[in-house]
């Protein structure tokens, strides 16, 4: 039940993601990274590890889970870090700094 009801939380971010307009929510991002993370710990140490370690029981279903939550974290992660970027590039116009170039040199080396 806990994860019926939680899941509902990374799935409204990914809808808000999938929404070009919308401009989605720092808080709304590290919620659901947070709850994608609780579930990735929760579902590997309940039996997780076992079924996948011995492939015994019900691996396809731990896998299923295991692979939509890392999805949903990967995709919430880089949203965050893109408007990390996206304030430090406003911040940096602020004071003279383009930071977009020097992204690309770094990225260049």
């Amino acid at each position: 039940m806990f994860f019926n009801i939680t899941e509902f939380i990374p799935s409204l971010s990914l809808y808000v993601l999938l929404d070009e307009d919308a401009k989605p929510s720092k808080f709304l991002m590290l919620i659901s990274a947070s709850v994608s993370m609780a579930h990735l710990f929760l579902s590997l140490s309940d039996q997780g590890w076992y079924h996948i370690a011995t492939i015994t029981g019900k691996i396809q279903r731990d896998i299923a889970f295991i692979i939509s939550d890392l999805v949903l974290l990967s995709i919430n992660m880089m949203e965050l870090s893109k408007m990390r970027i996206m304030r430090r590039d406003t911040e940096g116009k602020e004071m003279g700094i383009n930071t977009k170039e020097l992204m690309n040199v770094v990225h260049d080396l």
